[in-house]
């Protein structure tokens, strides 16, 4: 039998009272997939393990076999319950379930159920993949003197690589690798500290071969690649970052400046819809530089229009119950905050330093209608 194209894992802790639960989506392959459980009261559950490829077509197949593992919890019984389950995703057919034979919830909640929660694992083997182009995982495991002349160590993991091919996409590896340190003649070099599973996915992507962004990774590879100034590798954790709706917004403004990800910081902006979608991220952002906040504040105006100069007209007129006036007067509560928390006075820090039944302070004039 052929080598297996691929294998993974997912794991995920559900809540047994719940009855439909799914996990997080993890990629492989370019195909989303999640691990599903579907709790019947008094029965058995069933789980299934779910490939999401949006196709229409009927041209494609995956077939695979699934290990389950629901993870023992009892002292008394250590044992973890497996069981196999093999199948094909196709058009018609996007899960391999488990149902036959699985404990029942009384065997479940007295071996398997801690603190309300339950953990499982599903050991996914691609056998044979039909009408899906694959990329080459690329082995650094593998000794090659024909590909490979030096030895990265990241994590007390070993990376067979080419100097030639780090070069070629960082100056820092061809400074480091090819110039006058004492890396450049040395047989194994020790990389910035990070994780090996991180480390791998980032030489992965350097080489174009199979690797996958997750929530858990990007971060790592995102330091790994601006330390290396890789710029492809930036770029594809941007894009990640930008697409992935799992990331929350605050988190990714943050990651935007903290490494100068122009587009991710557009695509952050331009999904704020409203002025309460403004506020409530602002109120989170304890964090954000003052780039950040400059830009925020520049979306803010957008949302305020013309209320910094007929604000004055407003007194006395409802004032309060207009959109842009509340969130001209959130956005003043949040500097006041800012201002507090700094030790500025009101003014020291132009952001949202415009008063309310004044004119419009210069900074307003210049950000905002610049």
């Amino acid at each position: 039998m052929s080598e297996p194209v691929c294998q993974f894992t997912i794991k995920h802790r559900f809540k047994f009272n719940e009855a439909y639960q799914t996990s997080m989506p993890f990629t492989h392959f370019g195909e989303k997939w999640s691990m599903l459980l579907h709790n019947n009261a008094n029965e058995r559950p069933s789980i299934s393990l779910k490939c999401a490829k949006e196709s229409t077509s009927n041209l494609w197949s995956i077939e695979a076999k699934v290990l389950l593992k629901i993870i023992a919890v009892s002292p008394l019984n250590p044992v973890n319950f497996e069981q196999v389950a093999t199948g094909v995703f196709h058009a018609s057919n996007s899960t391999i379930r488990f149902g036959t034979g699985l404990p029942t919830r009384g065997e479940l909640a007295e071996k398997f159920v801690c603190d309300e929660l339950m953990r499982l694992e599903l050991h996914v083997t691609l056998l044979k993949m039909v009408g899906i182009r694959q990329k080459r995982k690329h082995d650094f495991d593998r000794v090659d003197d024909r590909l490979s002349d030096v030895i990265l160590v990241a994590g007390r993991k070993e990376f067979h690589v080419s100097r030639a091919i780090l070069s070629y996409h960082s100056p820092v590896f061809r400074a480091l690798l090819l110039g006058d340190f004492k890396e450049a003649k040395a047989a194994k070099v020790n990389v910035i500290p990070t994780t090996a599973e991180s480390f791998q996915t980032f030489l992965s992507l350097i080489h174009s071969s199979e690797a996958h962004l997750t929530i858990m990774n990007v971060v790592e590879v995102l330091e790994l690649a601006n330390y290396y100034n890789v710029e492809m590798v930036l770029k594809q954790c941007e894009t990640y970052l930008s697409q992935e709706k799992l990331v929350p917004m605050t988190r990714k403004l943050v990651l935007a400046e903290q490494f100068n990800l122009a587009d991710l910081q557009h695509s952050c902006l331009k999904s704020i819809d409203t002025p309460a979608d403004c506020v409530e991220i602002c109120r989170d952002a304890e964090e954000f530089g003052e780039k950040t906040l400059r830009a925020l504040l520049k979306k803010s105006i957008s949302f305020i229009g013309s209320v910094g100069n007929n604000v004055g007209n407003n007194v006395g007129n409802n004032a309060d119950e207009s959109p842009s006036m509340r969130i001209f007067m959130e956005m003043q509560e949040f500097q006041r905050g800012e201002n507090t928390r700094r030790n500025l006075a009101p003014l020291d820090f132009p952001l949202f330093a415009h008063y309310p039944f004044l004119p419009p302070h210069e900074e307003y004039n210049r950000l905002g209608r610049n």
